[in-house]
């Protein structure tokens, strides 16, 4: 059942990195190649905040202390980058890179999205646990 487990959520990590990526790129309205690169770029440095949690939270010194604070703004900016790519990609369905105009969600969208986006958004933290943690027998 932890395999399974850590496939599902290994899913909904890349899909947290992916639409985390294209959520910085719609907000920035990315041009180009490199804008795109960019966008990946920042995109991995969020996952990498996000698969690190345990290890942040569970280790001493000034340098974990300070990633703390620089969690909380990396998941946060992840739930919020992550959700206006769900929300143009796969709800509007929105090809190009201009900025997500919230009005042309539904209440029913909106709902399915922000929790869609809760959930992926989870998932790397949810492996950081399942990884590090030994199995109980």
């Amino acid at each position: 059942m932890r395999q399974l487990m850590l496939f599902c959520f290994g899913v909904g990590a890349l899909w947290d990195g992916i639409t985390t990526m294209l959520g910085i790129a719609t907000i920035l309205h990315a041009q180009n190649e490199l804008d795109l690169a960019l966008c990946f770029v920042g995109g991995l440095v969020i996952m990498g905040f996000s698969l690190g949690t345990h290890t942040i939270f569970s280790e001493d010194g000034f340098v974990f202390f300070a990633m703390r604070f620089l969690w909380g703004a990396a998941i946060l900016f992840d739930i919020y980058t992550a959700f206006t790519g769900n929300a143009q990609y796969i709800v509007l369905k929105a090809q190009d890179l201009s900025a997500v105009t919230m009005q042309h969600l539904e209440p029913r969208q909106l709902i399915v999205v922000l929790v869609l986006t809760i959930m992926v958004s989870g998932s790397p933290i949810f492996i950081s646990y399942m990884v590090e943690k030994p199995k109980r027998y």
